[in-house]
Order: C-alpha cells, then structure tokens, then sequence
C-alpha cells in the first residue's frame, strides 16, 4: 500500500488472479460434488446418497476434471485479447 493507503495496480491484478486460481483449485471440486448429488436426487429421489459416496466414485481426478476447465477457459481469454 502506498500513503494513500491505496493498493497498487500490480496488487490488484495479483489478488484477482490468485482468487481465480483458487476459485478453480478450490471450489470446483465441490461444485462437481453438489452437482452429481442433485443429479442423482432426481433419478433416484427415495435414494439418499453421501457427499463421501460420490467422492468416492468420482475419484481425485474426477473432482478435479472439471478445474481442466476453468484454467483452458482463462487461457483461451488471455490468447483473444487484445
């Protein structure tokens, strides 16, 4: 921070990116989890199923197949602009 106690430009764009990154490293894999349990909520509604249950069947990298997502997408943004 500068005497203003104002955070610099640089700052700025290093907590956006950081909160991104961890957004997708983070989040995601619970997005996936929430998902699959709605999902099977559905098609079986008398079934109750666990988050460990579906964690369980999608594995470690199921959970994270779809972060793959979240980073090609920002790399495809950073190649189109400008």
């Amino acid at each position: 921070m500068n005497r203003r106690q104002q955070v610099p430009l640089w700052g700025e764009i290093f907590a956006g990116a950081s909160a991104g990154a961890l957004n997708c490293v983070v989040v995601n894999p619970f997005e996936a989890i929430k998902i699959r349990i709605q999902a099977a909520g559905q098609m079986f509604p008398r079934v109750p199923i666990s988050s460990f249950e579906v964690m369980k069947q999608l594995g470690f990298r199921g959970m994270y197949r779809v972060s793959k997502k979240c980073f090609i997408n920002f790399q495809k943004q950073k190649q189109n602009s400008p």
